[in-house]
């Protein structure tokens, strides 16, 4: 029995052995599986670490590379800018060239896209932008700049703005930005945009009217036969023929004299030029001698569009302006004329309403050079201190237009209604720097009537304000009824020049480019005798169309119906020009010449001339600076790539 119970209790000992064994080798097993697990987590929290620490310093690196090109691009966008305006400065003072100095400053990249213009810019501005106290920063991230393109032009059309020379430009520009960090990363902005500026630009002209000549006459004796009557002459003449003399008048020239053919007409025979010693034909001073012809004056002004544009070249106009025989479209008159009630002419075809209207596209300002009247009229011409009135009649209607050069205004009354125009029309065709004061009026017809005020007990007073420079221009012709004259004199009764001559401003101009100025003096508007007249004034009569002749002399000075008698006198202050010479009957006249006309650096604006010249040497330029450039961006975008820095 106890020797049972004592293998029994050996048996459990040997079980008990047994089960530790079993349960040792599963906690080692566990405790392995546990180690496992443990090193596995530790492992994934490493590499977990590692790719965090990488990534952020990947996308630190990248970061600071678009940042470096994001400030790269703000310093392209003003290098631009600055690049701009030093090109501008450098034409505007005469260290690089304007690209066409008569019409337009800067230069398109359609006209001339390798201009030095364009190529200087972007050299310039990467030059700027690239320097390396703005492309390296404290952490030793840098960016590089490439002005891939600069391209554009003029915005407006005409691009110089002829009243005040404005000239506006667009330029489109794209630039590159490339930033790099110390890490090597790169990341590259590009951005697209336009750059915005303006400047002023003027140009002086240089004219050479034909009031250089105190007489001229194309031809000057057309049919043969017509012999100069006795008086005398101030100031240089010329005839691109001859002259025809006889010793029975007394013709006495006070300056040079001078014809193209080799002979004169003298008391019916030909005789060689020069006539010394011939009685009847007096040259005081200077001589008389043989020269080529000049051609005779061309209209190179269109003084009908000179109303509208204050200067009247047709060169500088928008197309579609001036037409192909050289008169001013309905649709531009339209656009630059105002009728008393401050509305626009009606366009009818090609022609607008009879009437008178004033050179203002508001209504309330006056923008251009002065008056336009459609149809026949009679002008009146009249003064009071500085200011000039001129009275329009047509039919039964009166059209009153005073300029008030004290005040800067111009009333225009008609029919009971009145305006008040802020302005004086304004001369700018010897450039827009130096214009001045000075009146279009152009009649689209015949001017049956012009004359000053009328005769207060026997006597005329002035016609032409002393601030007033007048040219009337009639489209066929001018009939001059009664005395025109200046408030201040500039010649004395001998014709000769007065002491203050010079300093007179006021000058009038009359003018037909095709047809006749007609002496037809009103007793009521003359002084004297009731056929003398005084007209002071620069006189020019062409004959630009025969076939509307109708068999009669055109282009000259012609006395009309009657005779002016015996007794009467011709008095002509100024200068005479003339396609041809005529009788104008007057046995007595005194053709003396305005002594402010010579060598051509005075005359009546916008009268005709042999030689208008812009000199592009005396260009002036004024830009604001780099204020004045604004820019624009349009479209942004970012390109990145990473590689290393042994790339």
């Amino acid at each position: 029995m106890d020797f049972m119970l004592a293998q029994q209790d050996k048996t459990r000992r040997r079980r008990r052995i047994r089960r530790r064994r079993r349960q040792s080798g599963a906690a080692l097993i566990t405790a392995l599986l546990c180690m496992t697990l443990l090193y596995a987590l530790a492992l994934a929290l490493l590499l977990s670490t590692t790719t965090d620490t990488l990534i952020t310093s990947s996308y630190r690196a990248s970061e600071e590379a678009f940042f470096a090109a994001d400030a790269g691009i703000a310093m392209g966008r003003r290098a631009v800018a600055k690049a701009v305006s030093e090109q501008i400065t450098a034409i505007a003072e005469g260290r690089a060239p304007a690209f066409r100095p008569e019409t337009q400053i800067l230069p398109d990249s359609t006209a001339a896209p390798d201009s030095p213009f364009f190529n200087a810019i972007r050299s310039r501005a990467a030059s700027l932008a690239n320097s390396e106290a703005r492309s390296q920063f404290s952490n030793d991230a840098q960016y590089q700049i490439e002005i891939l393109s600069v391209e554009g032009g003029p915005s407006t059309t005409p691009i110089r703005n002829e009243a005040n020379g404005l000239e506006s430009y667009i330029y489109r520009y794209e630039i590159r930005s490339t930033g790099k960090s110390a890490y090597g990363a790169r990341a590259e902005v590009v951005e697209r945009g336009e750059l915005r500026t303006h400047l002023t630009a003027s140009i002086s002209v240089s004219r050479r009217p034909f009031t250089a000549y105190g007489t001229f006459f194309d031809r000057g004796d057309p049919d043969g036969g017509l012999v100069l009557v006795s008086g005398a002459f101030t100031g240089p003449v010329h005839t691109n023929s001859h002259f025809n003399f006889s010793s029975k008048n007394t013709v006495v020239f006070r300056g040079r004299v001078s014809q193209a053919d080799d002979y004169v007409i003298y008391d019916g025979r030909s005789e060689p030029v020069p006539v010394d010693g011939k009685t009847g034909v007096v040259v005081s001073s200077g001589t008389y001698e043989r020269k080529e012809k000049i051609p005779p004056p061309q209209n190179n002004y269109v003084q009908e569009l000179a109303v509208i544009n204050g200067n009247g070249y047709n060169g500088n106009s928008v197309p579609g302006t001036v037409d192909g025989q050289g008169r001013v479209t309905a649709a531009t008159l339209a656009a630059g004329l105002t009728d008393v009630n401050g509305r626009p002419p009606q366009v009818n075809g090609n022609d607008i309403p009879n009437g008178v209207y004033v050179s203002s596209t508001d209504g309330s300002t006056i923008t251009g050079g002065g008056i336009y009247v459609n149809g026949d009229a009679r002008i009146e011409l009249t003064t009071s201190g500085n200011s000039q009135t001129i009275q329009i009649g047509q039919g039964a209607s009166t059209s009153t237009v005073t300029i008030d050069y004290d005040a800067s205004t111009t009333t225009f009354s008609s029919g009971g209604t009145t305006r008040v125009l802020t302005g004086v029309p304004m001369d700018s065709s010897l450039g827009e720097s130096n214009q001045s004061p000075g009146i279009s009026l152009f009649v689209d017809g015949s001017i049956t009537s012009l004359s000053g005020p009328a005769a207060v007990e026997g006597q005329t007073g002035p016609a032409i304000s002393p601030q007033t420079a007048l040219t009337i221009t009639a489209q066929r012709h001018i009939t001059v009824t009664g005395d025109i004259k200046y408030t201040e004199p500039v010649v004395g009764a001998d014709g000769n020049a007065l002491p203050r001559a010079n300093s007179v401003k006021s000058v009038l101009g009359i003018f037909t480019n095709d047809g006749n100025v007609v002496l037809q003096p009103d007793g009521s508007r003359t002084d004297g005798e009731g056929a003398s007249m005084e007209i002071d004034a620069s006189i020019a009569a062409f004959n630009s169309s025969k076939s509307n002749d109708g068999g009669k002399l055109e282009g000259t000075i012609v006395y009309g119906s009657g005779s002016p008698g015996t007794g009467a006198r011709l008095k002509i202050v100024g200068a005479r020009i003339q396609s041809n010479i005529a009788n104008i009957k007057y046995k007595n006249r005194q053709i003396y010449y305005d002594p402010r006309l010579e060598g051509g650096n005075f005359a009546p604006p916008f009268f005709p001339g042999t030689e208008i010249k812009k000199n592009t040497s005396d260009l002036k330029i004024v830009f604001p600076g780099e204020q004045s450039v604004v820019i624009l961006a349009n479209s942004w975008q970012r390109d990145e790539r990473r590689h290393k820095s042994s790339e």
